[in-house]
């Protein structure tokens, strides 16, 4: 018998199939601090299952709840759901935003920090009526939007906040209309909150959290974070802990040593590493590569994926012997020019407040010749076109994520990962680093079977070096549109990747209007113009690419999508990153684990992903088409480690039909003609 306890956080009448189990087998997770793998289909009331418990055991033990996704229309369900519970529970939240975005003079943590430090002398000063000179030298540099915070009764604003569920926005509208800083106020505001909406970079990010811990007056221990679409938490933490460093920041650590003559050995140690990185990339252009160098950055070898020495890492030595202690020493160096721009800034000497980069261009070094040979890191020059010259970049790239999580998820009082395809949850944990005692609960979609159907079309595997043969293509285009004349409103087709998107878009032959997911073009545009079709229940195409924007975290509710189609697997390029990521996991976790875990299920789960983009709500009803013989559940049998099918979970496993090539429109036409007769 469960808990009833908790249940007074629950703002809603009635629950959605398995959401008091799911409360309930949460909570008692919660109480045990273990961390929660939770896989739920749309539908199941993930958000809330999370959030009920969590409070309810946070409020009980002293501790505060966070809840954090990457994808902007989950904060947005958030919100929603946060105002629900607020209506009834009056619950404290808080929505955070980057600081950026509210600063009242758009200043960064830096010069806030400064700016702050003046503030409260120039108060201190005013308050003892002392040193009327110094007082005109800090108003030049101090903030009148934190003076009035410090000075005023701010009991109204807080009145205000706690009343409701604010978005940044409001904040800062509300704030600036005082004249007092939002993002201040939120700060302030932290030591008596329930829930704060975040994004993952104040959990993943080291410099964030920390200084989110000291608002929020607590450690990690006390913190229970639930992480929304979860299995993003490995590429957002790689790219948390990705360092890199440019060929003009460089130049401007020897700018900023020009003319000091006692440090000629430092500025020596940043020209050769310009000169190093120039020779590095250009000896590593292949021909007629230059040339086609654009304004993106573009990834250039100087270490084999499998190995663990670099071209970079070798010239620098080879060239200069002593380099770690000339790092050091240039180290040392950037901290007190660094110390030395503060003040000036603080002091009012200067309008602008410098950081050094000898500091920056030497801390990335020290990272950088520690790191560069460990296989959990995978060194990169990048090239691109600025002004019509070629600049670089170094990159060293984090290849295991568990470097970043492990220590979080050890140290959280406890945590709920939540994705509609988080499974396999062993490799989830291995990745992640979680080693502690975990809860794992799995809810399939408790939507009508009756009324989704998912097949798979046995054409034949789209491997690479079949995509260009001309009966295969001729085969593919037939179907998409025997699958687009069959389907009752819009069609949603997902490529293994853009160019193949642009392939058939120049290939289909439809009467209904088509769209195009294409690079550098708004996705929100295009989708809204398709959603518009589908709601007004008419019928429209967007083709679009497994690894693109409109994967997941995109709401195709209310007729938005009828039929989704997935055409081949869709495996990431194996470039160097994939391929060094995959050694890396080959070498922390065991020969063979590189290709499942950092291309085989990230990809089933970008299928699934997509997949997930129709049948929404117990009314709605949808068709997914797998379009290749690898999906089908004869292909173990017939194509052994080529096949995916069992790569699915097996309650999805269950429901895919297996349809020859030519019969995939009868089984379109049959579903929609059954949906028809149940709803007429």
């Amino acid at each position: 018998m469960m808990n009833e306890e908790y249940l007074r956080y629950f703002p809603k009448k009635s629950f959605y199939p398995n959401q008091q189990k799911a409360m309930s087998e949460i909570y008692r997770a919660l109480l045990d601090e273990r961390i929660v793998l939770f896989e739920g289909a749309c539908g199941t009331g993930k958000t809330l299952s999370a959030l009920v418990p969590s409070l309810h055991i946070a409020k009980n033990n002293d501790k505060t709840v966070l809840i954090a996704t990457n994808v902007h229309q989950q904060m947005l369900q958030f919100i929603d759901e946060a105002r629900e519970l607020r209506k009834a529970t009056k619950i404290h939240a808080i929505v955070l935003k980057g600081k950026l975005h509210m600063c009242p003079l758009e200043k960064d943590y830096e010069e806030c920090d400064l700016l702050r430090e003046n503030t409260y002398e120039l108060i201190e000063l005013e308050q003892l009526q002392a040193d009327a000179e110094r007082m005109k030298t800090l108003r030049k540099r101090s903030c009148e939007y934190l003076a009035k915070i410090l000075q005023a009764d701010v009991t109204e604003f807080y009145h205000w906040l706690f009343s409701g569920v604010r978005t940044p926005e409001e904040v800062h509208e509300h704030a600036t209309g005082d004249g007092t800083c939002g993002y201040e106020l939120l700060k302030r505001g932290m030591r008596d909150i329930d829930l704060v909406v975040c994004n993952y970079h104040h959990l993943l990010n080291p410099d964030i959290l920390a200084k989110f811990l000291a608002w929020l007056g607590c450690e990690l221990s006390d913190i229970i974070a639930i992480f929304d679409e979860a299995h993003n938490i490995e590429s957002a933490a790689r790219s948390h802990a990705s360092l890199t460093l440019t060929e003009r920041f460089i130049e401007r650590a020897m700018n900023e040593l020009s003319g000091v003559s006692e440090e000629e050995d430092v500025y020596t140690l940043l020209r050769m590493l310009r000169d190093t990185l120039r020779e590095t990339y250009e000896s590593r252009f292949s021909f007629g590569e230059k040339e086609r160098i654009g304004t993106e950055w573009h990834d250039l070898r100087i270490r084999d994926p499998t190995s663990t020495e670099d071209l970079l890492s070798e010239s620098l030595l080879q060239r200069i012997p002593d380099i770690n202690a000339l790092v050091e020493k240039a180290y040392i160096l950037g901290k007190e020019l660094d110390s030395m721009y503060r003040n000036q800034y603080k002091e009012g000497t200067s309008d602008t407040l410098k950081t050094s980069y000898v500091l920056a261009v030497s801390s990335f070094l020290k990272d950088y010749l520690k790191l560069a040979s460990d296989p959990g890191y995978y060194p990169l020059i990048n090239v691109r076109r600025e002004d019509n010259e070629i600049t670089g970049r170094i990159e060293l790239c984090t290849c295991i994520p568990k470097n970043v999580t492990q220590p979080l998820f050890n140290s959280l009082y406890s945590a709920i990962l939540m994705s509609a395809t988080l499974r396999p949850f062993e490799t989830i944990k291995t990745t992640l680093g979680i080693n502690r005692r975990t809860e794992e609960i799995t809810y399939g979609t408790p939507f009508p079977r009756e009324r989704r159907r998912t097949i798979a079309v046995a054409t034949p595997p789209l491997f690479l070096k079949n995509r260009d043969d001309p009966e295969i293509i001729e085969m593919i285009t037939g179907v998409l549109e025997d699958i687009i004349a069959q389907s009752d409103g819009n069609v949603l087709i997902f490529f293994p990747n853009y160019n193949e998107a642009v392939r058939y878009h120049a290939l289909l032959e439809v009467n209904v209007p088509m769209f195009l997911d294409e690079v550098g073009v708004s996705a929100t545009e295009v989708k809204e113009k398709f959603f518009k079709i589908g709601e007004s229940g008419n019928k429209a195409v967007l083709l679009t690419y497994l690894w693109g924007t409109l994967t997941e975290g995109v709401d195709y509710r209310d007729g938005r999508a009828r039929t989704v189609v997935v055409v081949g697997v869709g495996y990431p390029a194996l470039g160097d990153r994939v391929q060094a990521i995959q050694y890396a996991y080959d070498h922390e976790f065991g020969v063979g684990r590189g290709w499942e875990y950092a291309i085989e299920i990230p990809t089933i789960r970008k299928v699934r992903q997509a997949m997930g983009r129709v049948v929404r709500s117990p009314d709605d009803y949808g068709a997914r088409v797998l379009l290749d013989a690898r999906y089908t559940s004869e292909s173990p049998r017939i194509m052994g480690k080529y096949s995916v099918f069992m790569s699915i979970p097996p309650e999805e496993r269950a429901e895919i039909v297996d349809v020859e090539t030519e019969k995939a429109k009868y089984s379109l036409m049959n579903f929609f003609a059954d949906i028809r007769r149940m709803d007429s």
